[in-house]
Parts: C-alpha cells; sequence; structure tokens
C-alpha cells in the first residue's frame, strides 16, 4: 500500500512539473550592494549591482572583461528600474529592466540564460551536534535553498524525504566518491541536474561540501567545492553561485560551433515540434526530412549543447547503428521522447 501511494505521488509530482514553464519569478535582477561610509556616488554602486546581474545572467565570472560588457556598465542608469537605500546594514536595493539587459546582450553578441533552465535535484543534508536530517520538499531549509538558486535563475526539486530515502542519506554516501544510492535515488524525479550537499553545523559556523552531477550515469560530477559561512542562506548563496558557471557551459545555448549534425527526433507531436522547431532555430537549423512522427534536421552546433537543450525539453539520446560518416557527411544524432 505505502508503495503503490509513493510511486503515484511521484508520478503525479513529476507530470505536474513537466507541464510548467521553466520561467521563474525569480529575482535575478535584484541585487543588494553594500554602501560603504565613504560612498559618495551612486553610479558606481549601480554598475557594481549591474555586475551581479550580467554575472547571473551569462554565467561567465570574467564577462566584465569584454569590451562590450565595459560599455554597458558605463551607463547602469539605462537598465535600471528602481531601487532605495536601507539601513543596518547600510545598502542599496537594486532592481534592473532584464529585457533591456538582454537586448543589449543580443547586441553585443554575448550569450545567456534563456528561459528554458535545467531543473536541479536537490539533495541536502544537514548534520549537527544531535542529528542529521535530509531536506524535503516541506521544510523551512528548502525555502531557504530555494531563494538562494532562484537568484541565479534556478528551479530546483527536493525529495520526499520517506523512510526509503532517510535510509541512504547520510555522511559516508553523501561524501563518497560514487554516491551510487544517492544518483539513482534522482531518476525518478525527472530533473536535469543533481545537487549533493553535505552540511555541517558548528555553534554558528556551517560548513558545506557539494558536488554537481548532470545525470545518474555521469562517471565523474561537472563540478565540485566547498563553502563555509555563518548562516546556512549564505552557504546555498555560496553555492548556487558556484553552480551557475558550470551549467552556463552545458546548457547556455552557444551559435559559435561551426560543426555540422543531422538531428534526428522521434515521436514528435504538434506541440513537441513547435519547441523543437523554436530551440532548433536557436542554431540555425532547418529541416531537411519529415516522416510521420520523425523530423530530420540540419544544425551547426556542438554535439554537447544540442544533448543539453533536447535534455530540457524531455527528449533522450537514443543509440543507434549507422555507419561512420566521410569526410564530407555530417555526424547523426537521434532522440526519442523521454517518459518522464
Amino acid at each position: 500500500m505505502f508503495t503503490l501511494f509513493r510511486n503515484f505521488s511521484i508520478a503525479l509530482f513529476c507530470t505536474c512539473s513537466l507541464v510548467i514553464p521553466m520561467t521563474l519569478a525569480n529575482t535575478i535582477t535584484k541585487v543588494e550592494v553594500a554602501i560603504d561610509n565613504n560612498e559618495q556616488q551612486i553610479d558606481p554602486l549601480l554598475s557594481k549591482g549591474l555586475t551581479t546581474v550580467l554575472t547571473r545572467l551569462t554565467g561567465n565570472l570574467k564577462i566584465t572583461e569584454q569590451t562590450a560588457i565595459t560599455e554597458i556598465l558605463k551607463r547602469p542608469n539605462d537598465f535600471l528600474e528602481n531601487y532605495t537605500q536601507q539601513a543596518n546594514p547600510s545598502r542599496l536595493v537594486i532592481s534592473f529592466d532584464q529585457t533591456a539587459i538582454e537586448q543589449a546582450l543580443n547586441k553585443a553578441g554575448i550569450s545567456y540564460w534563456q528561459n528554458r533552465r535545467p531543473i536541479i535535484m536537490t539533495w541536502w543534508l544537514n548534520e549537527n551536534n544531535t542529528d542529521s536530517s535530509l531536506v524535503g520538499d516541506a521544510q523551512p531549509s528548502a525555502k531557504t535553498i530555494t531563494a538562494a538558486a532562484n537568484t541565479q535563475g534556478f528551479p530546483l526539486r527536493f525529495p520526499l524525504a520517506d523512510l526509503s530515502e532517510q535510509a541512504f542519506a547520510n555522511k559516508t554516501n553523501f561524501n563518497a566518491d560514487n554516491p551510487k544510492e544517492v544518483l539513482q535515488g534522482s531518476e525518478q524525479y525527472a530533473a536535469n541536474a543533481i545537487l549533493i550537499v553535505y552540511m555541517q553545523q558548528t555553534d554558528n559556523n556551517y560548513r558545506a561540501t557539494w558536488r554537481l552531477w548532470l545525470s545518474a550515469n555521469e562517471a565523474k560530477p561537472l563540478a565540485k567545492g566547498d563553502a563555509t559561512a555563518s548562516t546556512e542562506a549564505q552557504i546555498a548563496e555560496q553555492i548556487f553561485t558556484a553552480i551557475n558557471p558550470a551549467l552556463a557551459n552545458v546548457f547556455i545555448i552557444k551559435t559559435t560551433s561551426t560543426e555540422t549534425l543531422e538531428i534526428v527526433i522521434k515521436n514528435v507531436d504538434f506541440s513537441r515540434y513547435v519547441q523543437v522547431n523554436n530551440l532548433m532555430a536557436s542554431f540555425d537549423g532547418k529541416v531537411i526530412e519529415t516522416s510521420g512522427s520523425t523530423v530530420r534536421y540540419q544544425v551547426k552546433a556542438d554535439p554537447a549543447q544540442i544533448k543539453a537543450q533536447l535534455g530540457l525539453l524531455h527528449f533522450v539520446e537514443e543509440k543507434v547503428d549507422s555507419p561512420t560518416p566521410t569526410t564530407n557527411q555530417p555526424s547523426t544524432l537521434t532522440f526519442k521522447a523521454s517518459n518522464n
């Protein structure tokens, strides 16, 4: 009875989540900038806040080194919506116009995050001197962690944290080189990336180790790191700030590739065709053949980029035996709609 209810709950949760657009009502373009006691000019503060927003949108920690960005930062007022000054501590709370910023990035030819964002399955284990707990969706910690993820634009999923998941939620499994049980436990949640965090609290100090995986089948994590802070919110902020560049390198569409590919998409109904067609247009792709529910495209793109983007639309790669392409013949990748 319990198993049946659990499976039904997961299926309902995943089905409902998949029909929601991956557009967050987030705080990507709202930032807080500390005000120095000697600060007399507001423009440097606005430029600092705009730098933070540009880093979030592009996932590029060195974005300010680009000439086009230097010009944008010279005129922060062009992208300003509003700001307020607050005390204790003294800071400027600034909101920027995301549409205006994206238009400037487009004009400069700089890639940035679109509305389709990878869903991150988040396994977060908190441990203190007396006990440990796996963060589930309904817990207060989930709100704190989600708030930090929203500033970077990432939607999260948390485990049900039932008895079977609590059984493998321990320090050993969360810190293992190959956290097999945790990764396998992620498969039912239909996410695009998996975050595993082990956090310890000692008095007023927090220390965390984290690793980010693209799937349960990956041999190594995409990124990993440590974080130290005085609050859980600061730990979460550090982690998602570090995650952004790693995921951006995989999921942000870049149109600089010169590799020609043929992409075969199976099980395409009308709604999926619209989604896929819009995606392929981002790579300047063109339809070269249609047959029933199968569409063949030709694009110029990096294979990893295509796989990542189609993964966001819930297509998985299908391994098929095909002849090795000749020098002038493009490689073929085949995808089909997943069951998730």
